[in-house]
């Protein structure tokens, strides 16, 4: 029994990319090698990819907002990191490097985490724009080893309340040991009470978003993404706009 136990944990290990979403179905592949430093020479790195803009970099994250045209491609760009993908809007993309490529679908909403240390262009296969946020984590997100949620065991610490204002809900939809991804749907007027510890953390508005939190209004359209740094207590948010925010919050270990 404890042999067959390892041989499935082996195989859902080398599953890549892993999944959140319901219905992307990623072929099972094999990355191809990083790239040697000749190599990297040659190969561009995503700041200099059209494709890609970023909105947010530092020592732990780098986030791209990234678009591309109907049956257009991304140059054939280094992704040193493992890295998660969130899409805006319905999206049919082709993931394609030296040795390895399969098709990956997703819906509004819908996240994705791939594997890094490969290169590989993404092509647009569908007829209309590509968009997608893509979030590189250092060192590393660590997907074929989780604590909860992608192949492990499901994530249990949601919560839901309810005040006078609204309601709130809160779900952690994977952690690793260097990553913790919450999901976060807030009524308008209602804030969620702090939890857990003071961790640099990243938003990712899902709608148009107007939060605060300690000391820091943000106003975030879809697809925004906002930088908080660890302090001495969790972060607590408050949605101050007009109708219900949805975000994504990635705690950072």
């Amino acid at each position: 029994m404890q042999v067959i136990r390892a041989l499935v944990a082996l195989f859902f290990a080398s599953l890549v990319p892993l999944s959140l979403a319901q219905n992307a179905r990623p072929r099972h592949f094999t990355p191809s090698k990083p790239p040697s430093a000749t190599d990297a020479r040659r190969i561009p790195d995503l700041t200099d990819d059209a494709c890609y803009h970023q909105m947010v970099g530092n020592q732990r994250v780098r986030v791209f907002r990234v678009q591309v045209a109907p049956h257009q491609s991304t140059l054939l760009d280094r992704h040193d990191l493992d890295y998660l993908i969130v899409s805006l809007g319905t999206n049919h993309m082709g993931v394609a490097g030296a040795a390895s490529q399969f098709r990956l679908d997703l819906q509004d909403g819908e996240m994705q985490v791939m594997k890094g240390g490969w290169t590989h262009r993404i092509t647009n296969l569908g007829d209309a724009p590509l968009r997608f946020i893509e979030v590189d984590v250092r060192p590393t997100i660590d997907p074929a080893h989780p604590i909860c949620g992608l192949a492990g065991t499901a994530c249990s610490d949601g919560r839901f309340g309810k005040t006078d204002q609204g309601s709130y809900t809160f779900s952690t939809l994977f952690e690793t040991s260097t990553v913790k991804l919450k999901k976060v749907e807030l009524d308008a007027g209602v804030s969620l009470p702090a939890h857990g510890v003071g961790r640099d953390s990243l938003v990712l508005a899902l709608t148009d978003s107007d939060l605060r939190s300690a000391d820091k209004l943000a106003h975030l359209r879809v697809g925004d993404a906002t930088w908080y740094a660890a302090g001495p207590t969790a972060l607590d948010f408050a949605n101050v706009g007009k109708s219900t925010a949805r975000f994504l919050v990635v705690e950072m270990k």
